[in-house]
């Protein structure tokens, strides 16, 4: 009720036109390009200083200087909000950099009575050659204000990717391997890159009546490590 309430105050001026932001509901995979083709809204990216706005994620609509004010602690340089609104998005505080927030579209139905606004943050994968510097992934955009005679409600829907980083091969050669008897559960020969040791045995180990990297040799196939017998 409380949201409908600030809803109706903000976009059919039943309250005070000035107040701060809007909330939309959000979901997730909801946007269908094909089906709101003709609804979309063309956005630009705007760039300005936004200070520790964002630090969790924030999804906001800003449709007066006021409400950018009290977002950001500053007025917004070269915004007439008589006839451009922004949306702001940030993913919050992230442990790494490759991390990448994004607006890439935004769509009015037929009626006019909703905004929708995607949002997409693109994080790194496992194997990406990321720094562990803490970052703030954010994106903020510029449109035209629509007309606001129909205009009810504001969603957002969540799009979010994951970059696929193929780890880097072990070896390129047979001399960056190497074979090591590994004792701790079973007598084992292990092949490992040639910086690599094995992982500290939380047991007593076995005893073996062999080497069991007798008449082994480490080989490097397809940038992997492996134990290759010698015949």
């Amino acid at each position: 009720m409380r949201k409908a309430l600030l809803l109706c105050s903000l976009v059919v001026g039943c309250g005070a036109s000035d107040s701060p932001l809007i909330e939309g509901t959000d979901e997730v995979g909801a946007f269908d390009e094909k089906a709101d083709h003709n609804g979309i809204i063309y956005v630009t990216p705007y760039h300005d200083d936004v200070g520790e706005a964002g630090e969790e994620e924030t999804r906001k609509f800003v449709i007066s200087a006021a409400a950018y004010r009290a977002l950001f602690g500053h007025d917004a340089p070269g915004i007439d909000f008589s006839r451009e609104w922004l949306v702001f998005y940030s993913a919050g505080l992230e442990p790494t950099e490759g991390y990448r927030a994004k607006i890439p579209a935004m769509v009015q139905n037929p009626s006019g009575t909703t905004l929708k606004v995607v949002t997409s943050l693109e994080s790194p994968g496992r194997n990406c050659n990321v720094a562990d510097v803490e970052t703030k992934p954010w994106a903020m955009v510029r449109f035209a204000k629509p007309a606001q005679t129909r205009l009810k409600y504001f969603r957002y829907v969540r799009q979010d990717t994951t970059t696929a980083c193929v780890a880097p091969p072990e070896c390129k050669v047979d001399s960056d391997c190497q074979i090591v008897a590994d004792y701790c559960t079973g007598c084992d020969c292990r092949a490992l890159p040639s910086s690599d040791s094995l992982d500290a045995c939380g047991g007593p180990g076995v005893r073996c009546f062999a080497d069991p990297c007798l008449s082994k040799r480490p080989l490097c196939a397809a940038g992997k490590c492996v134990v290759s017998t010698v015949y």
